[in-house]
């Protein structure tokens, strides 16, 4: 396996590095913007839909109408069939700046019903400011 493990070490240590900073982390030099903001619903809420796409990835992110939060993204690596989508809900202060509280996962596919995966929760930021 050798340079894999590494790869997909790497690979898991920036996808949580992006993830953990969205929105502020979809301005970038590796991204490029397929078509304006488009009116759609994501987990049945109401939102604008901007389309992304990196060098390996296919990503969706979900903004609500009424105040244009981020409220959840979908992606799809290697630009395969199945997907993950993640719906965000509520907000936590880290030292200054406001990230997502909880993200839920979902996994699509073109022919099945999105299948609940998991959450993952940020509890406090005791350990993240510094002292």
């Amino acid at each position: 396996m050798g340079n894999k493990t590494c790869e997909q070490a790497a690979w898991t240590r920036n996808f949580y590095h992006f993830i953990m900073g969205l929105p502020m982390t979809l301005q970038n030099d590796e991204g490029k913007i397929k078509d304006a903001l488009v009116k759609t619903s994501f987990h049945q809420m109401p939102s604008y839909r901007v389309k992304i796409d990196y060098v390996k990835e296919k990503w969706h992110f979900y903004f609500s109408e009424s105040n244009y939060q981020l409220i959840g993204f979908a992606f799809d690596k290697n630009f395969e069939e199945k997907a993950e989508e993640i719906q965000t809900e509520g907000l936590i202060e880290v030292d200054g700046m406001k990230l997502c509280k909880m993200r839920s996962w979902w996994i699509t596919t073109d022919s099945l019903s999105p299948i609940y995966s998991g959450k993952d929760e940020i509890i406090n930021s005791e350990n993240w400011e510094k002292n």
